[in-house]
């Protein structure tokens, strides 16, 4: 794709994102905790997040049935509770595997799961989201958002 038509869509993509308004995802969240708003003072708290040695970088949600049920199976297999919330999620300028194609450390990715390129690029990815002033990952079934202004809990489930 040449540099002139990429520049057109990311016009578009900008113009849409301006003047359509937000996005609104409804996506989950396994916790082993209850609570009735998320609150970034929290972030990273979950001890089974910790265990993989994860750092604090916002609220991580899944659009994927699949993805939910594997982290209930974990949280199990840890003797730990799960809560699953549903949420409606809403950003206006989500950083999404487009924009991590561009950076140079993409060329190394050798997976489309949104999970892995976040987990073995996290840094990088980070940086991305703050230089070009995002306010969500968007990586298919995976997304990342950082106020709890953007969380609306829709439905709480006790497993």
């Amino acid at each position: 794709m040449s540099k002139e038509i990429r520049e057109m869509i990311n016009k578009i993509k900008f113009f849409i994102n301006e003047n359509v308004g937000p996005q609104r995802v409804t996506a989950y969240h396994v916790s082993s905790a209850v609570f009735d708003k998320f609150d970034t003072n929290t972030i990273g708290s979950n001890d089974l997040h910790l265990k993989k040695g994860k750092d604090k970088h916002g609220f991580f949600f899944t659009k994927s049935q699949w993805d939910v049920d594997s982290m209930v199976n974990v949280h199990k297999r840890y003797g730990k509770p799960s809560i699953v919330y549903t949420c409606e999620l809403t950003f206006n300028n989500p950083y999404t595997l487009e924009d991590f194609s561009k950076n140079p450390v993409s060329q190394f990715n050798t997976s489309n799961d949104g999970w892995n390129i976040f987990d073995r690029n996290t840094e990088t990815i980070i940086e991305d989201v703050f230089r070009l002033n995002k306010d969500a990952v968007y990586f298919g079934d995976f997304i990342v958002v950082f106020k709890p202004s953007q969380i609306n809990i829709i439905k709480i489930d006790k497993t």
